[in-house]
């Protein structure tokens, strides 16, 4: 029968002073993972953003206005979201990533960063994004050409993945 001291904890039989055995079987390193990966309010930013954003695209328009209105499409400009239906497409996938993430977060072996995590998610959903928009999105240019959104580069290189920390720092 387990002997237990005064406060109902196991003790082992015979050690000098009745003294209490530790044996941890992942507790440790559990609550170091948990304090990793603490609820810091951290995330990564995806899309046109940074100094990026505010360059100038030509014709006093900046590289977030030209996304901004393919995205949403104007009174001229028909909608070619390259954003939200990438965001959309990937859906599934991120959540799997992201379950990946919390699982192996208990499984032991190094400590994951999360912010590394969380960044390469970002970088591959930054990266779905150019896929999208060099798949070319309806409708199609005037001359037929399906490679509406990257035809100077500018506005496809100014779509990043940022890790963001509590403070707003990017």
């Amino acid at each position: 029968m387990p002997l237990r001291d005064s406060r109902g904890r196991f003790i082992k039989a015979g050690s000098a002073g009745g003294g209490v055995q530790v044996i941890d079987r992942g507790w440790k390193s559990l609550t170091e993972r948990m304090r990793a990966m603490s609820g810091k309010g951290e995330f990564v930013a995806v899309g046109i953003q940074g100094d990026a954003a505010g360059e100038s695209h030509g014709e006093g328009l900046t590289n977030s206005q030209l996304a901004a209105f393919h995205e949403f499409g104007t009174v001229v400009m028909p909608e070619r979201s390259f954003i939200r239906s990438t965001f959309d497409k990937q859906m599934d996938d991120t959540k799997r990533r992201v379950d990946k993430l919390g699982k192996d977060f208990f499984t032991p072996g190094p400590v994951n960063q999360p912010k590394d995590s969380l960044l390469f998610i970002g970088e591959q959903l930054a990266g779905a994004m150019k896929a999208t928009m060099k798949a070319g999105i309806a409708p199609e240019k005037a001359d037929g050409s399906p490679a509406f959104l990257i035809e100077s580069g500018q506005l496809w290189n100014s779509i990043s993945a940022a890790f963001v920390d509590p403070e707003g720092v990017r």
